[in-house]
C-alpha cells in the first residue's frame, strides 16, 4: 500500500510539474515520458550508484560477447531512436560491444546518468511503455494506470539491476 501511495504521489507531481509547451508529440506521450524520466532519475539519485555501476560492470565482465549480445542487443536497439546529438555526445549507439559499454559505464556518475535520461525523448519512453503494456495483453488493459506504471517500472529496475 505504501508503494502505491508513493507512486501515485510521484505520478501526480510529475504531471503537475510537466510544462505543456513541448513539441508536437501527444500530451499522453509527454506525460508518460516525464513520469518514467523522473522515476529513473530519482532511483539513480537515491541509489548507491557506484555500487550499482560496479556490480553491472562486474556482471558484464563475467559474460562472453555471445551472451552479452543475446541478452542486450534488443535493449540496446532502442538507442537507434535517440537523437543523434545525444548519441554523439555520450558515444553511445545500438551496436555497442560489451567492452564499449563497460568503458562508458565506468566513466559515468549520477549527474551524467541523469543528463542522459533527460536527453531521451519522451516519445521513445512512451513507445517502450506502450509496447510493454501491449505485450502484457488483456491483463494490462484491465489494470489501472498506476498498476501499469508499477509493472513497467519493476521491469525497468530489473534491467537497471541486471537481475
Amino acid at each position: 500500500m505504501r508503494i502505491n501511495v508513493f507512486l501515485l504521489l510521484f505520478i501526480s507531481l510529475s504531471v503537475v510539474s510537466y510544462g505543456f509547451t513541448q513539441d508536437t508529440s501527444s500530451v499522453e506521450d509527454q506525460v508518460i515520458g516525464v513520469i518514467f524520466k523522473n522515476l529513473a532519475k530519482a532511483y539513480i539519485t537515491v541509489s548507491d550508484f557506484n555500487r550499482l555501476k560496479k556490480d553491472t560492470i562486474e556482471r558484464l565482465k563475467g559474460m562472453d560477447d555471445a551472451r552479452f549480445n543475446a541478452r542486450y542487443s534488443g535493449k540496446l536497439s532502442v538507442i537507434k531512436e535517440f537523437p543523434q546529438a545525444l548519441k554523439v555526445k555520450y558515444g553511445i549507439n545500438e551496436n555497442m560491444k560489451r567492452r564499449d559499454v563497460i568503458k562508458k559505464l565506468g566513466r559515468w556518475d549520477k549527474k551524467e546518468a541523469c543528463r542522459i535520461i533527460d536527453g531521451i525523448p519522451e516519445e521513445i519512453i512512451a513507445k517502450q511503455f506502450k509496447e510493454y503494456t501491449r505485450k502484457r495483453g488483456p491483463e494490462a488493459k484491465k489494470s489501472n494506470l498506476l498498476s501499469q506504471v508499477k509493472s513497467f517500472w519493476g521491469q525497468v529496475k530489473v534491467n537497471f539491476e541486471g537481475k
